[in-house]
């Protein structure tokens, strides 16, 4: 049997983080809606759960329509950590980030300044329609992702890192129609 799905409609950081505490033990598929606006923080998601996990912006007031656009959706790292992190490197857990602008992340002692999607052997990350920028890690400055992992209809510029100044990818990665320049490695 297919798992239930939970929805998740959030318009503050706060509700957001607390979303994403909430998705890591519900033993359901999960998809956050995030209200169109900007949003400080820094976002974690760690789970030991095989399940989906979708992070999608553009959303109206109390999610009743979307318009898939990612400058009207901001998550912004404040320059401290990642800014979405979404972890279960131990299970299949299969992650989408859509629709959101990711920027100021600053991870200096570790991977994804953006992005850190790291889910296990068998599963799977979908990057689609983001603007990914001014982030800086050691590895993957804009984005870290790990395993079967998938970037489409990006614009990820102006990041940097040690190695992988926008992405760095371990594993088998796909990639189409993105725009990825002005990135720096070796920082």
């Amino acid at each position: 049997p297919r798992a239930r799905a939970e929805v998740f409609c959030v318009a503050t950081a706060v509700d957001l983080q607390n979303a994403l505490v909430l998705a890591t033990a519900n033993g359901q598929d999960d998809e956050v809606r995030i209200v169109q606006g900007t949003y400080v923080g820094n976002f974690v998601y760690a789970s030991t759960e095989a399940q989906a996990l979708s992070v999608l912006g553009g959303y109206t007031a109390g999610c009743a329509g979307r318009t898939l656009d990612p400058v009207n959706t901001i998550l912004d790292g404040n320059q401290k950590n990642s800014v979405i992190a979404l972890s279960a490197p131990d299970v299949a857990a299969k992650f989408i980030v859509q629709g959101i602008t990711v920027m100021n992340g600053t991870r200096y002692s570790g991977n994804g300044g953006g992005i850190y999607a790291v889910p296990g052997f068998y599963g799977s990350v979908l990057i689609d329609q983001n603007i990914i920028t001014g982030n800086r890690s050691t590895y993957g400055g804009g984005v870290h992702a790990r395993y079967h992992a998938t970037l489409t209809n990006n614009t990820i510029t102006g990041n940097g890192a040690t190695i992988g100044g926008g992405i760095h990818s371990d594993g088998l990665s796909t990639f189409a129609n993105n725009t990825i320049a002005y990135n720096i490695g070796d920082w």
